[in-house]
């Protein structure tokens, strides 16, 4: 699922979950800590502009603070889900 998916990323990257939040809300997410914390540990369904921001977020801070060979290992998943170019949908 994309909470638990954009949990494990922002755990693997190492990105305190304060510094997703912020991140979160400088991109004009609406959230509070507390229903942040609950949509990634899976207690919360927010609104469909909420599961788009939160990925969004971590990934600025994961392409902000990791090293690229590392980037591609963790990334959050978007919510919108895209064809690829050979009509195929993307493994998530």
């Amino acid at each position: 699922m994309q909470h638990e998916d954009t949990l494990a990323a922002l755990q693997f990257a190492g990105i305190p979950l304060h510094d997703a939040w912020a991140r979160y809300r400088s991109l004009g997410g609406g959230l509070d800590l507390l229903w942040f914390s609950a949509w990634l540990y899976g207690m919360s369904t927010p609104d469909a502009e909420a599961t788009e921001l939160i990925p969004r977020a971590v990934n600025d801070l994961i392409d902000a603070r990791c090293p690229p060979e590392l980037t591609q290992f963790c990334r959050a998943p978007s919510s919108r889900v895209l064809i690829q170019a050979d009509g195929t949908y993307p493994r998530t």
